[in-house]
């Protein structure tokens, strides 16, 4: 890429999570009336990457993708090419994924809803929500189930070995990321109950939890990277011997009884330390 194509990005922290389609929607067309259309790098870690254009008035749209988005999903992650095909037809482009969802835009006033009928939106988001609803339950199992079933009542030991605010903050970044999950089910929940009643919603204020959002996803972030360096520090001194120390190298107070302490100076070249192994044979 030349450094001219370069000059000519712009990077933004999402306002909204991705799951919130009208918060999207109305952000991404409140970009492009400033000169910022989204291009087809689309969003990564929640920055969306941009192109600077000429103001422009742009409808974008979110559709809840069949099959997933991820690399390994099916065509790759993209819309199959027949749904490209049609809503191209009708004046949409297919311009990249978040989340969930792809997300098409058009230019044209008069182009037609990709979804004229809010109970098929409804039915469409349902896949989604259901998508929703089975990370949340594996989130579930991993994150809960299955420590207690790993540690099997051994807590005590494990926060010994852990210590207790290592372990204490990894619980509570769990708990924080589990509230996430169940807050993206709740909301794609109403929002198909809005579309089953007949509504229609593509506009929102997205400013009024902007600051909220955009504070709280890089300090969650930022603390699951610290919790993370200090779990693998405390590992590696675990298993490669970090924390140990030859005991004449200690010039502390020994918070146990040696030898020395048990057997005075002049009896310890009389002491025979019983050996089983000799008596065998």
């Amino acid at each position: 890429m030349s450094d001219a194509e370069e000059r000519k990005r712009a990077y933004r922290l999402a306002p909204c999570p991705a799951y919130d389609i009208e918060g999207t929607e109305s952000w991404l067309e409140d970009m492009a009336e400033k000169g910022l259309v989204l291009s087809g790098d689309g969003f990564f870690a929640g920055v969306a990457c941009f192109w600077k254009t000429e103001p422009r008035q742009l409808r974008y749209r979110l559709e809840a993708a069949p099959e997933g988005t991820g690399l390994w999903s099916g065509n790759g992650g993209l819309p199959a090419e027949e749904a490209v095909e049609i809503n191209e037809a009708y004046g949409w482009k297919y311009v990249a994924n978040r989340g969930q969802f792809h997300i098409y835009c058009t230019d044209d006033p008069s182009a037609r809803e990709m979804h004229t009928d809010p109970d098929i939106q409804a039915l469409a988001l349902n896949i989604a929500n259901k998508r929703a609803r089975a990370n949340m339950i594996t989130a579930l199992i991993y994150f809960m189930i299955f420590p207690l079933i790993h540690l099997r009542g051994g807590v005590l030991l494990t926060a010994v070995h852990m210590g207790s605010g290592l372990m204490l903050g990894g619980l509570l970044l769990v708990l924080i990321a589990l509230g996430r999950t169940v807050a993206r089910v709740l909301h794609l929940r109403r929002l198909r109950k809005r579309l089953s009643a007949g509504e229609a919603p593509h506009r929102k204020n997205w400013r009024r939890r902007a600051l909220y959002h955009r504070r709280s996803r890089p300090i969650f972030i930022g603390l699951t990277i610290i919790w993370l360096g200090f779990f693998f520090q405390g590992w590696s001194n675990e298993n490669l011997g970090g924390n140990i120390m030859p005991l004449e190298e200690f010039t502390g107070q020994i918070p146990f009884a040696t030898l020395a302490d048990m057997v005075p100076a002049g009896e310890r070249a009389g002491v025979i330390l019983f050996n089983p192994w000799i008596f065998q044979g």
